[in-house]
């Protein structure tokens, strides 16, 4: 049984996902498909803030946050799927959680914690 372990990990290679070294789980929250474009999620934020993800083209979100909207374009990640506009950081990890975090001015990357966020 020791031995199909990595060959299971291996069955979701080139399909389109990643895998995730620290949870050896495929991750689905990989950039979403030109066929997906147009599709959004809403998500309620632990500190009451609601958040309308919508996906424009495979490397574009847009997010809407009250009455904002924030372009935001694909950025590197170990896991999941992390977005960057002006000032927020959009991380999702699978297809129902999600992260907000503040980006202070000239980061890339946050360094804020932000806050966890879950679709409605």
């Amino acid at each position: 049984m020791k031995r199909l372990a990595p060959l299971l990990l291996l069955a979701g290679c080139g399909s389109g996902s990643t895998v995730t070294a620290s949870s050896n789980m495929v991750d689905t929250a990989t950039p979403v498909a030109a066929s997906d474009a147009g599709q959004g999620a809403r998500f309620l934020c632990a500190d009451g803030r609601a958040v309308r993800a919508v996906f424009v083209d495979p490397e574009t979100l847009t997010l809407h946050i009250g009455d904002e909207t924030t372009e935001m374009r694909s950025a590197v990640a170990a896991s999941g799927a992390r977005y960057v506009g002006d000032k927020w950081q959009w991380w999702t990890r699978g297809l129902q959680q999600a992260t907000l975090a503040p980006l202070k001015p000239g980061e890339t990357a946050a360094s804020a914690k932000g806050v966890e966020c879950r679709v409605q």
